[in-house]
């Protein structure tokens, strides 16, 4: 389920008739609970700025107190609620597209190929396979993939 602005609202409003209806008045309930009721308010708009898409940490990044965090994501979570998959270090970019070169050893690729291959942009895919003894130039826009030890192994 996507959590509109409305769906929102509506928890938000539920919330506050659940105080009044134990306190006689939202003015007589204590602050601590007032605040936890509009926190929960707030992680119901990110979750809805982030379409779903959502975890813990991200609900940290916008200070929502982490008990907050888990009643919210547990009362979402049925709903559709996905966890964000942590970012790939450029590190391990370069290391997947070298052990990729590696596996296609004298396979010929254009750039633009490279390019999509890597998941990097033009220019830095360039400047990684200019500089990598895993390509070589064959002419201009086409490259060479090498592994040099499995070459050494076979001769």
């Amino acid at each position: 389920m996507t959590l509109t602005e409305e769906e929102a609202e509506r928890r938000y409003k539920e919330g506050v008739r659940a105080l009044e209806e134990k306190y006689g008045s939202v003015f007589r309930a204590p602050s601590e609970e007032v605040r936890e009721n509009s926190e929960r308010l707030r992680a119901f708009y990110v979750i809805q700025k982030y379409g779903g898409s959502i975890n813990r940490q991200v609900l940290s990044q916008y200070m929502i107190p982490p008990s907050i965090a888990e009643a919210v994501l547990a009362e979402c979570g049925g709903d559709g609620v996905t966890t964000v998959e942590p970012k790939v270090s450029r590190a391990d970019q370069y290391k997947a597209f070298e052990q990729w070169a590696s596996e296609h050893d004298s396979e010929q690729y254009t750039t633009e190929q490279l390019v999509e291959v890597s998941g990097f942009s033009y220019q830095t895919t360039l400047k990684f396979i200019d500089g990598s003894p895993f390509f070589r130039k064959v002419k201009k826009g086409l490259y060479e993939c090498r592994n040099d030890r499995l070459r050494r192994e076979q001769a």
